[in-house]
């Protein structure tokens, strides 16, 4: 043990070329120690890289999915980086073709480059014109709802096309705060417009229904208008849901009364409308001849040609008001 001393003590002794002080066997061994530690972390840390330059190969750089929270205008494509707001801009650099050194340098090189700033530029102008635009057609299509409700209104009560104006004007003194001088239709030939697209739409809706009804039955009567023009008001009675439902088509102006003349004109309706006149399983009228007439009335002609199996149904007004008129005449 005493020998293990001396020969400890001997090599502890301070000397200026081994580099140690006075403070010791302290300083010699965790110096010596530290040294050696620092020494081996700078060999590891740079051993790839004199690899590297030994074997004269290129370090491979990746590419990293966290630079997308960073950037969120990144994209990666077939091994290529892009910029999706200089893509929206349209603009020309290396971003739009497409970036192949995967280093974070180059998206920050590109961030603050001047095509990129004045592409972020031009999509955020867009975006907002797109949303004022978006609102305003939104504004415009509140006005146009009450506009059309106005005109449904005015061609249920009979009223004058040129009396809109003076109503759309009563709205606004009102205070309804859809209508503005922006998105209003104040000339009175627009409630045509109006009303052809407002029959468009219930005459689609009519349609739907048709196609759905299996069968359908034709109710007729002959009538006049204002010039005294021979027309057929026609309507079609459906199966909606299990339930009847009788539907206005059309009021048509025909050459003539004839049953020959009615008959073709109710088949071009129905063609018109896409129904098969083999469909048609009931027939409607005032009980008329020249509809109910056995030889040659409309009913014989369509039961003959086409609707084997159609009825033909006397109209229960017109068989009360016939038996009324009847009655009066007894009484005298």
């Amino acid at each position: 043990m005493s020998r293990q001393l001396s020969v400890r003590s001997f090599f502890n002794k301070p000397s200026n070329c081994d580099g140690v002080d006075k403070r010791g066997e302290k300083r010699g061994i965790d110096a010596v120690e530290d040294e050696g530690q620092a020494s081996k972390t700078k060999t590891d840390n740079v051993q790839p890289a004199a690899e590297g330059q030994a074997s004269g190969k290129e370090l491979k750089r990746e590419y990293r999915v966290q630079w997308e929270q960073e950037f969120k205008w990144l994209r990666r494509e077939d091994g290529k980086m892009f910029c999706d707001i200089c893509r929206k801009a349209k603009m020309s650099n290396g971003f739009v073709r497409g970036c192949t050194p995967m280093q974070k340098s180059a998206l920050n090189d590109h961030k603050s480059s001047h095509s990129h700033i004045k592409a972020s530029r031009v999509v955020n102008q867009s975006v907002a014109m797109v949303k004022h635009v978006e609102k305003s057609q939104v504004a415009c299509n509140e006005a146009l709802k009450i506009q059309l409700k106005v005109v449904l209104h005015m061609a249920n009560t009979n009223t004058p096309s040129h009396l809109y104006p003076n109503l759309i004007q009563l709205l606004q003194s009102a205070g309804c705060p859809d209508l503005n001088s922006a998105h209003t239709y104040t000339h009175h030939e627009t409630v045509n417009q109006m009303e052809e697209a407002i029959a468009m739409t219930i005459s689609s809706t009519i349609d739907d229904r048709i196609a759905n009804s299996k069968y359908v039955g034709v109710i007729v009567d002959e009538t006049t208008n204002i010039t005294v023009e021979e027309m057929l008001i026609t309507y079609l009675t459906l199966q909606h849901k299990g339930e009847p439902e009788t539907v206005f088509i059309g009021n048509y102006v025909i050459p003539s009364g004839t049953a020959e003349c009615i008959t073709t004109k109710i088949k071009d309706v129905l063609s018109g409308r896409g129904v098969a006149v083999a469909r048609v399983v009931g027939l409607g009228s005032d009980g008329a001849n020249v509809m109910v007439g056995r030889k040659a009335g409309v009913a014989q002609k369509m039961r003959l040609n086409d609707c084997p199996y159609l009825v033909n149904i006397h109209c229960g007004a017109h068989r009360t008001a016939l038996a009324a008129r009847d009655a009066s005449k007894a009484v005298r």
